[in-house]
């Protein structure tokens, strides 16, 4: 911890996960994006990395139950009939499109509500004592309930998983710092199903947006402050 202008910023990585203070968001991990059948598989994603970093975000998610850290399951929703979506948001996914099926002109309805797609990954083991946002745009901050969540619950830090890299989990690390939190990237934990955007990504981000570090520095943190 060092001061500045008479003010505390946290510099360590214990400092920046203290379990007192900081939560873990699992960002979008749902079956239309990550699983086999889900939509992005069947316009041709490929979900390799996904279903890599799906078992360590399950196992850090473990680790904080039993650690005291809450876990915030963010899900990605989409209104039935194109309700929720503006002609701007619209737009954005027509640009999406191109990483799957550059011939398609169409809108992909992804994790619309009520849908098996809409629904966490079965792997995620996700618990009844999780905390649960859903929102309509990128941002897991963008006009949901995380941001009181977190407050009404002393939080400062946050830990940030899911994906994909470039786009919601890149969106939640900017908002977090926007929004004054302390955003920690948990490389092995994020994902996408495009390589080079994925790299690019968390080139841009570790620059200076987040803190970054990987689900077993984080745990072995926790283990040593146990044993103290």
């Amino acid at each position: 911890m060092i001061k500045i202008h008479g003010k505390d910023v946290p510099t360590e990585l214990a400092e920046l996960v203290d379990p007192r203070i900081t939560a873990l968001l699992v960002v979008d991990v749902q079956n239309d994006f990550c699983s086999p059948g889900g939509l992005a598989d069947r316009a041709g994603a490929d979900l390799t990395m996904y279903r890599s970093v799906i078992p360590r975000i399950a196992a850090l998610a473990a680790c904080c139950r039993d650690t005291g850290v809450p876990v915030v399951n963010v899900q990605m929703l989409t209104l039935k009939n194109g309700a929720s979506d503006s002609p701007s948001w619209l737009r954005v996914r027509l640009r999406a499109n191109k990483n799957f099926n550059p011939d398609n002109h169409g809108i992909y309805d992804f994790t619309v509500e009520g849908t098996w797609g809409a629904e966490l990954v079965p792997e995620l083991n996700a618990d009844k004592s999780d905390f649960y946002v859903s929102k309509f745009r990128s941002s897991a901050f963008h006009k949901t309930a995380l941001d009181v969540l977190l407050r009404s619950n002393g939080i400062r830090n946050v830990l940030i998983t899911g994906c994909t890299t470039e786009g919601c989990v890149e969106s939640t690390v900017r908002d977090a710092c926007f929004y004054d939190y302390f955003p920690v990237l948990i490389t092995d934990c994020v994902a996408s199903d495009v390589l080079e955007l994925h790299e690019a990504s968390l080139r841009v981000m570790s620059a200076y947006r987040t803190d970054v570090a990987t689900s077993t520095q984080v745990m072995e943190v926790w283990q040593r402050s146990k044993k103290e």
